[in-house]
């Protein structure tokens, strides 16, 4: 056994080679092909997939199924990778595409309530605006 340089790059805990989980294969090798269809090059599609792995092995070790997938879980999966001494770099670029093709595959529902819901950021900026017109006049 090596010893390892303290001077060298930490790296993400690996994924198993045979994915497991909820999402495989079949969504695994659905995502590929949605990829390649609206145009990703190899290299992203596999960090793509590479990141549906990770959700699917999440989702397999907290014992969630496919049509619990919502955004909450997919913020409590984001939350446990940001909580790793080494993030992975996909969690942080690839997500939004990673939701987009849930969403289109029809594995994400979002709700309306949840595409309406305000937050508190949101909510104090709609306030103040409604303050701005109402009481000192201002126009939309």
């Amino acid at each position: 056994m090596t010893k390892k340089s303290p001077t060298a790059r930490p790296y993400v805990d690996r994924i198993p080679l045979v994915p497991v989980g909820p999402l495989t294969p079949a969504v695994l090798a659905e995502c590929s092909s949605w990829l390649a269809g609206q145009g990703y090059s190899p290299g992203s599609a596999a960090s793509i997939v590479n990141l549906l792995a990770r959700l699917s092995l999440w989702m397999h070790a907290n014992d969630a199924r496919v049509d619990q997938i919502r955004e909450a879980l997919l913020d409590r999966f984001v939350a446990s990778e940001h909580s790793r001494a080494v993030v992975a770099a996909t969690v942080t670029t690839c997500m939004g595409t990673m939701r987009r093709f849930l969403i289109a595959a029809g594995y994400l529902v979002t709700s309306e309530s949840e595409l309406c819901a305000d937050t508190e950021a949101q909510a104090a900026v709609t306030a103040w605006r409604a303050w701005m017109r109402d009481e000192r006049g201002l126009l939309e």
